[in-house]
């Protein structure tokens, strides 16, 4: 502005009242961002302006300020300082700024202890969970351990056993019949020889014989429980324990998956508490950075900024965490 008013080339007299009227205005009307003219530079302008006179034609003095500053530093001019409303407007921005901080701040206090909390009951119940699971895989072992014990101990012991127990009752049935004919052959025998009336005969006889055919039909129907012990149920018996010895193993290994289950569960909670807790700590050092910008801003604009106690009393919505 200085150095235009300089290259009009309408005389020292205009010069130096422009420069004058300039500086003067500029004092009254500085903004911030603008500086005011002390006599020291009002006489370095003259200076100047009398440089300028005294140059040839076409040519322009830079001149200068005492200390090194020169005529073209900007000097503040009419209308850069905010009106009364606009600096109160920029006043309430920065207070709304405050408040949003503050119940941000607020909120954070409160999700603090909350995750904290959390972070205890979760620990408390992890516990519980793997002490059950620990339990659980733990009867899985041993109603698979029983089962394959029980199946081995039938294939290798009581199979033999109830084998030869059914050789011993068909052995025993069959004595049992042969004794049986022999004493009928020996009545027989004995009432043939004798002189007792044929009704008493007759009567011991029958009895004998009639016990014979019960033995003969027992021995024949233990002979094929004998068979149906070998060829039915003995197979039987060792493929249910087989059965067994399987779900006790399915068992097991669902047992021992929802425990690697529920530790994979766990581990997952764990890491999702951890990042609300980066969540939370990069919050707190927004707010902080947040916080340093809005006392910058309030810096600049000249004033300091409220504590949240009178911003509590000036909203009436900010105060201590509750």
């Amino acid at each position: 502005m200085i150095g235009s008013l300089r290259s009009q080339g309408t005389g020292g007299r205009t010069m130096r009242t422009a420069l004058l009227v300039l500086a003067i205005t500029s004092a009254g009307c500085a903004a911030p961002q603008g500086r005011y003219v002390t006599p020291t530079e009002l006489a370095a302008i003259d200076r100047a302006d009398a440089e300028s006179n005294a140059s040839p034609a076409g040519s322009r003095s830079t001149g200068g300020f005492p200390g090194g500053v020169t005529a073209s530093v900007p000097i503040a001019m009419p209308g850069d300082d905010p009106t009364p409303k606009e600096a109160e407007e920029k006043h309430d921005a920065l207070q709304d700024r405050l408040v949003k901080l503050e119940r941000r701040r607020q909120d954070l206090d409160r999700a603090r202890p909350a995750l904290d909390a959390r972070r205890a009951s979760q620990a408390l119940e992890h516990q519980s969970d793997m002490a059950a699971e620990s339990i659980s895989v733990a009867k899985a072992e041993r109603g698979h351990r029983i089962a394959t014990e029980d199946l081995m101990h039938f294939v290798e012991v009581e199979q033999a056993r109830r084998l030869a127990e059914d050789v011993l009752s068909i052995q025993g049935s069959a004595d049992r019949l042969l004794e049986t004919r022999e004493e009928l052959a020996q009545l027989e025998m004995m009432y043939g020889e004798s002189g007792l009336g044929d009704a008493t005969a007759e009567i011991v006889l029958n009895r004998t014989r009639r016990r014979l055919s019960r033995a003969e039909e027992g021995h024949r129907l233990r002979v094929e429980r004998s068979a149906e012990l070998v060829s039915i149920e003995i197979p039987r018996e060792i493929e249910e324990l087989q059965l067994a010895v399987r779900a006790a193993g399915v068992e097991l290994e669902n047992a021992r998956r929802k425990a690697e289950r529920g530790a994979l569960e766990r581990t997952a909670d764990l890491a999702d508490l951890e990042d609300e807790q980066l969540e939370l700590d990069r919050e707190d050092e927004d707010i902080a950075r947040d916080a340093e910008r809005i006392e910058r801003d309030l810096a600049r604009a000249g004033r300091r900024a409220p504590p949240p106690s009178l911003l509590a009393s000036r909203t009436g919505v900010i105060g201590t965490p509750r």
